[in-house]
C-alpha cells in the first residue's frame, strides 16, 4: 500500500476514535437528571402549573435521543387536583450525523406510551385548556434571527 494513502487511513480513523471517545464521554459524564428542576421551572414559568418530571435518559449514537418517564403536568385553577396531562414516557431522537455535518435535523419516531388527558369544562363553558392557549396568543412575538445571529447566540 503506498505510503500516503496510509497516512490519510490513518487520520481518517484517529478522527472517527475521537468523534467516539467524545460520544461515549459524554454519555458517561453527563448527566441529564442534573436539569430536572430547571425543566421543572420553566414548564411552570410558560405555563402557569406545576410541572413534575421522572428520570431522564439520554443516548448519544446512532440517534441522539431523550427518553422522559413520569411527567405530570397540573390542571387549570378551578379543576380540581387531578392532573391535566400524565405521560408515562416519552421518547424521541434525532440523527446524530446529519445533526453535525449539515445542520439537518432527520428526527426518529415520536414515541408516547400511557398518555392520560383529563379533559374538562366547567359550568361556565371554560375548558381546562384554554389557559394554555391564552398564554400562547398573548406572548410575545420574537424577530426571526438572521443566520449569522443563530449561530453565534
Amino acid at each position: 500500500m503506498a505510503k500516503p494513502l496510509k497516512i490519510v487511513l490513518l487520520v481518517i480513523g484517529g478522527v472517527v476514535l475521537l468523534v467516539v471517545a467524545a460520544l461515549v464521554a459524554v454519555a458517561m459524564l453527563f448527566d441529564p437528571n442534573d436539569y430536572r428542576s430547571q425543566i421543572q421551572d420553566k414548564v411552570h414559568e410558560e405555563t402557569g402549573r406545576e410541572f413534575t418530571l421522572g428520570d431522564i435518559k439520554l443516548s448519544v449514537f446512532p440517534w441522539l435521543s431523550v427518553q422522559l418517564s413520569d411527567a405530570r403536568l397540573g390542571n387549570a385553577d378551578g379543576f380540581g387536583d387531578q392532573p391535566f396531562a400524565e405521560i408515562q414516557q416519552v421518547k424521541v431522537g434525532v440523527k446524530l450525523l446529519p445533526l453535525l455535518l449539515d445542520q439537518q435535523v432527520q428526527v426518529d419516531t415520536v414515541t408516547l406510551d400511557g398518555l392520560h388527558l383529563n379533559l374538562a369544562k366547567n359550568k361556565a363553558g371554560v375548558a381546562n385548556w384554554q389557559d394554555l392557549i391564552d398564554r400562547q396568543k398573548n406572548k410575545p412575538k420574537e424577530e426571526p434571527k438572521t443566520k449569522a445571529e443563530s449561530q453565534f447566540s
